[in-house]
């Protein structure tokens, strides 16, 4: 683990010893799962929305592009 040093307002600091006490964390602790929460969601902002819909339906392919397109069905 590297150690760095942060500047933050007093209030933010009180909040933070608050937050870590409440989880029974450190302050360190508390700010690496934040960093981590907040950095996976900018990630998450960047997907392309149509991979959750991937895989979703288990349907059969339907070869029949005119029955696909006008809704009826062409076979014999």
């Amino acid at each position: 683990m590297r150690r760095i040093q942060l500047y933050m307002e007093p209030d933010i600091d009180e909040a933070l010893t608050a937050a870590a006490a409440k989880q029974g964390v450190s302050r360190s602790a508390l700010m690496r799962d934040a960093v981590r929460a907040l950095l996976s969601a900018e990630s998450d902002e960047f997907a392309d929305p149509l991979d959750a819909l991937v895989g979703r339906f288990d349907v059969e392919p339907n070869d029949d592009i005119d029955a696909v397109i006008y809704g009826y069905d062409t076979a014999p």
